[in-house]
């Protein structure tokens, strides 16, 4: 009896820290958000202000050089990040925020790896 109690409390712990994530997409050569992008994800942190975030990586396609792209990548967290604090949603305390230029495996569609992934959990 006491291995299924240990077992469930190892599960329901797992299930209440799963990783969830966000794909945030941007124009090509963009580090601002397009109109559409930026109300869908208005609505979506109205929606989720109850998370904490604690990761954010921003990825860019493979156009320029992998300098330009670490620079760009930055600039889209920025933008994530800005909008997170604009709108109040709790961010960890060591969060952790990783850009990436070409160091990345990326889709062969280049419209897919002009993003920023957001890893948050409910509080």
């Amino acid at each position: 009896m006491k291995k299924y109690a240990i077992l469930l409390f190892l599960l329901l712990s797992t299930v209440n820290y799963a990783q969830k994530k966000l794909e945030i997409y941007f124009d090509f050569n963009k580090a601002t958000l397009n109109q559409s992008t930026n109300s869908d994800l208005q609505k979506w942190l109205a929606d989720n202000s109850k998370i904490e975030v604690y990761k954010i990586y921003g990825y860019c396609d493979s156009v320029d050089s992998k300098m330009y792209n670490k620079e760009l990548s930055t600039k889209r967290i920025n933008t994530i990040l800005k909008l997170l604090k604009e709108n109040d949603i709790k961010l960890a305390k060591n969060i952790e925020l990783k850009p990436f230029g070409k160091d990345f495996k990326r889709s062969t569609k280049q419209n897919e790896n002009r993003k920023v992934l957001l890893f948050f959990q409910l509080n």
